[in-house]
């Protein structure tokens, strides 16, 4: 029954004592690592608002690039259209052309035949 006396008197406040001393050692180093923590994280804000300047300095580049692209899709479609147009003209009136280069032709032959005889 001593021993358990002992123990209850000396040792449990002992005990204690050092569960309380680790206790304080925990909440201090918890502490520090918080702070690191909070500090990195106002750098990563700094970081941020920094990306956010070059992403913000490059827009402008980028808004050229794609008026550029779409100029140069308009003129495509436009060409594309044009094209377009001049086969529709060329296959609805081929007879016609057909016509007018045989008459060319005739003309051309006339022209050497008057030209040979003199």
């Amino acid at each position: 029954m001593e021993t358990v006396n002992l123990i209850k008197d000396y040792i449990l406040p002992i005990g204690g004592l050092a569960a309380i001393v680790f206790l304080i050692i925990f909440l201090s180093r918890m502490t520090a690592l918080i702070n690191k923590l909070i500090k990195t994280i106002d750098g990563a804000d700094d970081s941020v608002a920094l990306l956010n300047k070059s992403i913000e300095k490059l827009q402008e580049p980028l808004d050229t690039v794609v008026k550029v692209s779409k100029s140069v899709d308009g003129m495509h479609d436009s060409g594309s259209r044009a094209l377009k147009n001049v086969k529709n003209y060329v296959s609805s009136n081929v007879s016609v052309l057909k016509n007018k280069v045989h008459e060319l032709g005739k003309k051309a032959e006339e022209k050497d035949e008057k030209s040979n005889d003199l």
